[in-house]
């Protein structure tokens, strides 16, 4: 009896798996590469994508952004931030760059994280006094009497008149009553501030009053002037009666808009005394 013969294997339908297991393969290496593209693009590293700025180092809050500052990395599309900057040359030009909040390092750098003056500032930065370059803020005391009854308000601009005894100034003590005189020792004095921070209310642009005391209730004003001012404003605190004179706004001459030649920096003031102060002022020729 004839016995049938096995059946032959198909080998066509053999070589189809194998295609089929290659490609495979191949697409999943593709989607391998592409997700460590997108993954490597997000973090920042150096695959394709959008160059943009990030913090070459930590920022902290209020600081000046230079060119040490920034450095570039790339973002894919996919997680490329808004507002973000693609040069550094752009934040580091004529206008500075302030930073409104604390940057980490590596953290791109946003246009909603910078202001370009202080007064843009809010929160936290009330405090942040606009002092021209070259200049420092001083704090001396007032009182009703002492401040036109709480009529100065910041920015304006005012005289500052010491009364002090000429006895002062000599080195032996003088026969009969003392001599006291009167002199208009400063004239348009920059008013910053009147009466102490709060940091309760943001300040409004433009405003520089907005978060400090007002009217007869404040105990202080904040001048600007330059540093060698400040020692002999200083001097008079401890020295003489001083009185505020509130001048016309037709008389405003500001004085700290450029630095000042005679003391173009605080390394420039080199301390005082009496003598210096009766050389500027000349109060012994007043009690003549």
């Amino acid at each position: 009896m004839a016995v049938a013969a096995p059946p032959r294997p198909r080998t066509g339908s053999g070589r189809l798996f194998v295609i089929v297991g290659f490609l495979l393969a191949v697409l999943a290496a593709a989607g391998v590469f592409l997700y460590g593209t997108v993954a490597q693009g997000g973090a920042g590293g150096g695959g394709g994508g959008t160059t943009i700025v990030v913090a070459a180092r930590d920022i902290p809050f209020r600081g000046v952004l230079g060119a040490d500052d920034l450095t570039t990395a790339k973002y894919s599309a996919a997680t490329l931030p808004p507002n973000s900057f693609t040069n550094p040359k752009d934040l580091t030009g004529k206008t500075p760059y302030i930073a409104q909040l604390a940057i980490a390092k590596g953290q791109p750098i946003l246009s909603n994280m910078l202001a370009t003056s202080p007064d843009q500032i809010t929160g936290r930065a009330s405090g942040f006094l606009k002092i021209p370059q070259g200049f420092v803020a001083v704090t001396m005391p007032t009182s009703e009497l002492q401040g036109v009854a709480g009529y100065i308000q910041a920015d304006d601009y005012i005289s500052i008149l010491a009364t002090l005894s000429v006895q002062v100034f000599q080195s032996n003590q003088q026969q009969g009553p003392p001599k006291t005189v009167t002199k208009t020792v400063f004239t348009n004095v920059h008013v910053l501030r009147v009466g102490a921070a709060t940091n309760q209310v943001a300040p409004v642009s433009g405003n520089q009053g907005s978060t400090t005391q007002s009217g007869a209730n404040a105990t202080s004003l904040t001048f600007v002037v330059t540093a060698c001012d400040a020692e002999f404003l200083n001097w008079f605190r401890s020295q003489a009666t001083l009185s505020y004179v509130l001048e016309s706004f037709k008389d405003y001459k500001p004085q700290d808009v450029t630095p000042n030649a005679a003391c173009s920096s605080v390394d420039a003031a080199k301390g005082i005394g009496p003598a210096l102060v009766n050389q500027r002022y000349g109060f012994t020729n007043l009690a003549a």
